[in-house]
């Protein structure tokens, strides 16, 4: 597993660096790139959307059991609703622009909240409601334009498939532990809980 994890992130920096040599820092960080994205990423995920939907939309737990096919707006409105990964990664602005009325300079480094890109410019409560038929999928859970995330596809179809099992395997499952014992990831780059105990 090792030669493959460090071949794969040798092939990676050729095709991004040409042919310069690659030092091992920036192997390790293609390495634990390709890690965080592709495990912890989704498993911080799924574990999440399984606290949501055990905690507060029982009533979509519910429906995933009876009806498979609502996973896929249930995982698009779970990664609108929680994200893993809460900050974009930092942007130098080419040229200078206003969002919002704010004037980013050129040269001026921004960082944008992939969270609040799900909501609405003033907050409308609505935004804030978890609803699986009614916000079709507007987030920026895996960026946006040319920098999207190449694995969503991937990402999507664990989500699917962990919850459709989930829902469909054990329907009275429960959280054995209220949220306030929960070990949550505060300080870690990628958002979640380090346990999730529960029953059925």
């Amino acid at each position: 597993m090792d030669d493959f994890a460090v071949d794969l992130a040798r092939r990676t920096m050729k095709e991004l660096g040409g042919n310069r040599p690659v030092g091992a820092p920036e192997l390790a960080g293609v390495a634990k790139l390709l890690l965080l994205a592709g495990h912890v990423s989704p498993t911080q995920m799924l574990t999440l959307g399984a606290l949501t939907l055990l905690e507060e939309e029982r009533t979509w737990y519910t429906a995933l059991h009876k009806d498979p096919a609502r996973t896929p707006a249930v995982v698009e409105e779970l990664l609108r609703h929680i994200t893993v990964k809460q900050f974009g990664l930092i942007r130098r602005a080419t040229r200078d622009t206003v969002i919002g009325g704010v004037v980013i300079g050129e040269g001026q480094w921004v960082i944008c909240s992939l969270r609040a890109g799900a909501y609405a410019p003033h907050g409308r409560p609505a935004d804030y409601r978890f609803d699986p038929l009614g916000h079709q999928g507007d987030h920026l859970a895996f960026g946006h334009g040319p920098h999207q995330c190449l694995g969503q596809s991937l990402s999507r179809v664990i989500l699917e498939a962990g919850l459709t099992v989930l829902a469909r395997g054990l329907p009275g499952l429960h959280l054995a532990a209220g949220r306030q014992l929960l070990p949550f990831r505060d300080s870690k780059t990628v958002y979640g809980v380090e346990s999730l105990p529960v029953a059925w």
